[in-house]
């Protein structure tokens, strides 16, 4: 009987530590989980914030930080910046959505305020010495203008 409540009560101990440890780990595993989610909400907002700074200098005349393929589209009148008068980028605009880039840097939806009808593409790319740059840049091929 004695030896059965020994090993009862060192099950018990055993039991004590192991749940102690794994609520530890837990622990720190949502912290870091909490730290990449605040590291990745604080990149995209960079990402957003260059590119409002872009469309601003873009609406003084500068276009420094944009591609030319970017400026001046691929051919058609629903791609490049130059699309639209320059009016246009001094409009605040949401994203819709945003993600990573297959060739690196952030792809993003958005929509300008005073425009709500057509959804861009864009294509932000932060370049090595810490500067960012739009390399991309058209209505997004689900925008209907017709409505």
């Amino acid at each position: 009987m004695r030896n059965k409540l020994l090993v009862l009560i060192a099950c018990v101990f055993l039991l004590s530590i192991g749940a102690c440890l794994y609520i530890q780990n837990e622990s720190e595993s949502q912290k870091e989980n909490n730290n990449t989610l605040t590291n990745t909400i604080d990149e995209e907002e960079s990402y957003v914030n260059a590119m409002k700074n872009i469309f601003q200098e873009y609406s003084k005349g500068s276009t420094k930080s944009i591609t030319s393929t970017a400026l001046e589209g691929l051919g058609n009148e629903n791609s490049g910046i130059q699309s639209r008068p320059k009016e246009y980028y001094t409009n605040t605009f949401e994203v819709l959505n945003i993600k990573n880039g297959l060739a690196g840097g952030k792809e993003m939806n958005i929509v300008f305020e005073k425009h709500p009808k057509e959804i861009f593409w864009v294509w932000i790319y932060k370049l090595a010495d810490g500067t960012y740059q739009i390399k991309g840049f058209q209505l997004n091929t689900l925008t209907d203008n017709n409505k």
